[in-house]
């Protein structure tokens, strides 16, 4: 029996024995992979390190929620007008200030023509009329026409308001003419009038 029990034992031993050295591997497999641990702790941490300040960077560079806000609201508004389609459009044309001195520099150089040209006018009826004047002083055959001319010079020689007097002259001359036309169409109407009562 004590040959059965040193067997058993012997056994025993070598299974203990198997058993450790299982263990031993076990370990020694652990502590490897403790050691790879320890050296992907380092990466996590930097993995940790550059993941929050990838988040901040994102945190700033994002846009306020009030201009999100706004931003949204002029889209939908875009949209819409999209949809609708074009308006009315309205065409602004500007004028250069240039082109508005021009036409005023122009506008004032047609008005100097212009008074020019009148004033050309105005000397050639006072040549005209001087010419005449002198015609009828000159016509010999007409001696009463001639010293009527000669009292008439006297006269605007002598009367500074001679112009205002036959302006007023004629003012009164115009007037009786047109009332002396105004009588003759009252006549007639009265003529007229008769006429038709008589019928």
């Amino acid at each position: 029996m004590e040959q059965n029990f040193d067997n058993t034992k012997d056994a025993f031993m070598e299974v203990a024995y198997k058993k450790i050295e299982q263990q031993d591997k076990k370990m020694a497999a652990w502590e490897e992979q403790l050691k790879d641990l320890a050296g992907n702790k380092i990466l996590l941490r930097q993995l940790i390190t550059a993941t929050e300040s990838l988040k901040e960077e994102v945190i700033k560079s994002q846009l306020p929620f009030e201009t999100l806000q706004e931003l949204s609201k002029k889209l939908n508004i875009n949209n819409i007008l999209l949809k609708l389609g074009p308006q009315k459009v309205q065409h602004h044309h500007h004028v250069p200030k240039v082109i508005w001195i021009a036409a005023g520099l122009f506008l004032g150089f047609a008005m100097v023509c212009s008074g020019w040209y009148m004033t050309h006018q105005k000397l050639d009826q006072f040549i005209m009329n001087d010419t005449k004047y002198r015609y009828l002083k000159l016509d010999t055959g007409q001696r009463s026409l001639r010293m009527i001319l000669d009292r008439v010079d006297k006269v605007y020689d002598s009367s500074t308001d001679m112009r205002k007097d036959v302006l007023d002259k004629e003012e009164v001359n115009r007037k009786n003419f047109e009332k002396l036309q105004k009588a003759e169409q009252l006549k007639e109407e009265a003529k007229a009038l008769e006429k038709s009562i008589k019928k």
